[in-house]
This record gives structure tokens, C-alpha cells and sequence, in this order.
């Protein structure tokens, strides 16, 4: 009797840090993705006023190298708090 019990309480943390790290990694994408895009389209738009001309792929890359490093840091301020 003592091990179905263990067994189900094991169950039930394994279920809480589960939803706690996808918690968390939805957090790190939104943080990350959702200011990247931002700047993104900022300089996409931004840029004609100033003459100056992007390329897509250019802007793509931006943006990815922004989402990363956003990624990074928040991945670490967040698993700081563990």
C-alpha cells in the first residue's frame, strides 16, 4: 500500500515540475520573441526615413540574433530563481 502511494505523490510532482518548466519556457519565448519582433519591425520601418536600405534576410537575422540573446539572458534570470 505504502509504495501506491509513493508512486502516486512521485506522480503528482513529476506533473508539477513539468508544468513548471513549460511554464517557463513559454516565458522565455515570450520574452524573447515578442521585443525582437518589435525592433525588428522598428528598424523595418524605420529605416527608409533615414535612407538607408535593409534587405529581408538582413532584418531576419537581426531579428534572430536578438531573440537569442534575449533567450539567453532571460533562460538564466529565470533558472537564477530555482
Amino acid at each position: 500500500m505504502q509504495n501506491a502511494a509513493n508512486t502516486a505523490m512521485r506522480a503528482e510532482a513529476d506533473a508539477g515540475t513539468r508544468m513548471a518548466r513549460s511554464d517557463r519556457m513559454l516565458g522565455v519565448a515570450l520574452m524573447s520573441v515578442l521585443p525582437a519582433l518589435f525592433w525588428t519591425v522598428a528598424v523595418a520601418l524605420l529605416a527608409p526615413l533615414l535612407s538607408i536600405e535593409i534587405a529581408n534576410g538582413t532584418l531576419m537575422q537581426m531579428g534572430a540574433g536578438v531573440a537569442l540573446f534575449l533567450a539567453i539572458i532571460t533562460a538564466a534570470v529565470t533558472q537564477r530563481g530555482n
